[in-house]
């Protein structure tokens, strides 16, 4: 597994963060927080977990900085991905507070069911009633996130299929994919 500096250096802040763990819950609760290295447009993909190998974004797509990626700047660091894994490049629908925004997961973010975002994606997420609750609190509790097809982040699928986008279901709740895309 590849080890960035980034996911080094984000995990001791992370840990501060972080409620407690809920327990007795059935459903999983996903947390989101922000880094401003994920709004740098001439970040190299190389230097992230999810550059290189078979599976990482500049092998799949031929993209080489954060900025090449076409619904930049809502891309971040997941849970689910890491070096040469077949997550990266994935698609996911987060929502929070009735916002909503589609993200592609480039890096592994520091702990489990925790996203990180850019702060233009964050600001656009979490801001509710004029108030950015990401930006003031640091990591908020998502309504829900789950994974979504490619096409709603704007990447070609991968493996060449041609699906619309609504086929694939979310791993925690088995809803399909959500079908408009007001917030990419």
């Amino acid at each position: 597994m590849k080890t960035t500096l980034l996911s080094l250096g984000f995990a001791a802040s992370v840990a501060f963060a972080l409620p407690s763990p809920q327990g007795g819950s059935a459903a999983e609760q996903y947390r989101v927080t922000h880094n401003p290295v994920y709004g740098n447009s001439s970040q190299p993909i190389s230097a992230l977990a999810c550059g290189g190998g078979e599976n990482g974004i500049d092998t799949r797509w031929n993209y080489k900085t954060l900025g090449d990626i076409p619904n930049f700047d809502k891309v971040g660091a997941a849970h689910v991905s890491s070096y040469n894994s077949p997550e990266c490049g994935g698609c996911w629908y987060l929502k929070y507070k009735g916002n909503s925004l589609y993200v592609t997961a480039v890096d592994n973010a520091a702990g489990e069911n925790l996203f990180v975002i850019s702060d233009g994606a964050i600001r656009s997420l979490t801001t509710v009633n004029g108030v950015n609750e990401g930006i003031e609190k640091g990591t908020v509790d998502l309504d829900s996130a789950y994974e979504v097809d490619h096409s709603y982040c704007h990447l070609p699928d991968p493996t060449g299929n041609t699906r619309t986008g609504t086929d694939k279901k979310s791993p925690s709740t088995g809803k399909k994919s959500p079908t408009s895309n007001n917030n990419y």
